[in-house]
């Protein structure tokens, strides 16, 4: 197994302080004592990235028997995972959506139409910020190697208001206090130089930001800033801050070797040895010792049968079963998506009659949402953090009144699921009373529920309008009821009969 390719412990350790005063003098302090813990964390996430990488321990194997035949394949199932989960995790934007109040209808809806344009803007500035692609990436590092860490800081640009950055976790990291609150007290993210080394740390508090020198511990800057907070977020993918795939990798790895084994069972029958028997090549026996030499460089063997003189060449040939170890190989693979918690229908026919829920149910889907929810609670706990610090910098930008209490966090995945199901909750709740904002995002009928609200309230107000137009014609010009049709309303004179 190669050196620096697993490991050394599994999940990444919280780095916690006593809670300090922090002044130009404790900062350094508390830096040179956080280093150890986050040098082992960034070995660890190092080795885990290089895992991801397909830099594995099957690249450095040693071969004892026939080393001349040593296929070395790595089937990246690592990758594999991590692709799969950010996909489905966070294939679509995660999105804000207001969280009215009330006891009664009439203040659900006043509360919801207060709070409906300042939700809204705040989905537009962090599309203008990038925060997807943001989000994308915390999702990748923390499935790689259980955490992340965001970087909030304010610009000042009208087109921009925040630059949000996804940091190296290998170079970040925060530190919370010792006690049972266990609030971040710090947050910092280091810089090297040309070499490699070490060179200066960015350290933040919630009010200021010092330049840390990394290889002294040296305060060189000191100045205040306006983020409200900590503006380094951190995003642990669970409570042990474990990777999607950290714990399977000796699963991995046996998969690695029985497939390169399987490559290395091929190439041996091509390469099957030649065995000579009573064959003697040479003269002397300084000849037949060098043809012997030769023979074996070539692949091929010689013996000698005591009770036969017959001369004879023959191949020496073994093949490996590959059913058997298609098998082996199947049940590490389903071993490895039940630990992980992703689909998988092998062993399974290729086509059935089941649809809807059976197959969701059947294939694991079931086991993948609920991993799915499971990440979500620890994403939205950080993100409550960071929206803490947004609301009160774009409250101070921008004017937005919006308040973190005001905003729910919505994975908008697989929507398109079930979608008539949904559509008759919707319609049920609209029928009721429940405004239509509210009554989409209980629903789950569209990804983003403001903007669904918004437009059900537009096209409601035009519809209205051309049913009013179209009465008012009817009633101008005599001819009775109006039908609707296709857009707008088209006059229909009433037919009476009399009865004679």
């Amino acid at each position: 197994m190669a050196e620096g390719m697993v490991t050394s412990r599994v999940g990444r350790h919280r780095i916690v302080c006593d809670p300090t005063p922090l002044t130009r003098d404790t900062v350094g302090d508390i830096m040179r004592a956080s280093y150890l813990e986050h040098a082992q964390n960034s070995l660890d996430i190092d080795a885990l990235h290089r895992y991801f990488l397909g830099y594995q321990p099957i690249l450095g194997r040693s071969k004892e028997v026939r080393p001349e035949i040593d296929s070395r394949v790595v089937e990246n199932r690592a990758d594999e995972i991590v692709s799969f989960k950010v996909g489905y995790q966070l294939g679509d934007p995660v999105k804000y959506v207001s969280r009215p109040v009330g006891d009664t209808h009439e203040l659900l809806t006043a509360d919801a139409d207060r709070q409906a344009h300042s939700v809204s803007a705040l989905n537009a500035i962090m599309a203008d910020c990038g925060k997807h692609a943001v989000d994308r990436d915390l999702c990748q590092w923390g499935m790689v190697c259980g955490t992340a860490y965001r970087l909030m800081l304010p610009t000042g640009r009208p087109d921009e208001p925040l630059m949000l950055r996804s940091l190296d976790p290998r170079r970040t990291l925060v530190v919370y206090t010792n006690d049972v609150s266990n609030e971040p007290m710090l947050g910092a993210v280091v810089s090297y130089g040309p070499l490699g080394e070490p060179r200066e740390w960015t350290v933040y508090s919630s009010d200021t930001c010092w330049r840390v020198d990394a290889q002294t511990y040296e305060v060189l800057d000191e100045r205040p800033h306006a983020c409200g907070g900590v503006p380094i977020v951190e995003y642990p993918a669970n409570s042990d801050r474990t990777g999607a795939f950290e714990k399977v990798i000796p699963l991995l790895n046996a998969i690695n070797e029985v497939e390169s084994d399987r490559v290395d069972g091929v190439t041996q029958f091509v390469q099957s040895l030649m065995v000579l028997k009573n064959v003697e090549l040479g003269a002397t026996k300084e000849e037949r010792r060098a043809a012997f030499d030769e023979l074996r460089d070539k692949g091929a063997i010689q013996i000698f049968d005591a009770d036969s003189a017959k001369a004879d060449i023959e191949l020496l040939t073994a093949e490996l079963s590959q059913s058997d170890t298609q098998t082996l190989v199947d049940h590490l693979y389903k071993t490895v998506l039940r630990i992980v918690g992703m689909p998988s229908n092998i062993g399974g026919a290729a086509s059935t009659s089941d649809t809807g829920i059976a197959v969701t149910l059947r294939d694991g889907w079931s086991l993948t949402e609920t991993r799915a929810k499971d990440y979500e609670v620890t994403f939205c706990r950080s993100e409550r953090r960071f929206l803490a610090m947004a609301c009160g910098v774009l409250r101070r930008t921008d004017g937005i009144e919006v308040r973190p209490s005001d905003i729910d966090i919505n994975f908008t995945r697989r929507n398109y699921e079930n979608t008539q199901g949904k559509a008759q909750v919707y319609v049920t709740l609209v029928q009721n009373g429940v405004p239509p904002t509210l009554a989409a995002e209980v629903s789950g009928i569209a990804p983003d529920p403001e903007a669904f609200g918004d437009l059900v309230r537009e096209w409601s107000a035009i519809q209205a309008e051309r049913a009013a137009a179209s009465q008012q014609a009817a009633a101008d010009t005599g001819d009775g009821e109006a039908v609707a049709g296709d857009g707008e309303a088209t006059p229909r004179k009433k037919q009476t009969q009399e009865e004679g």
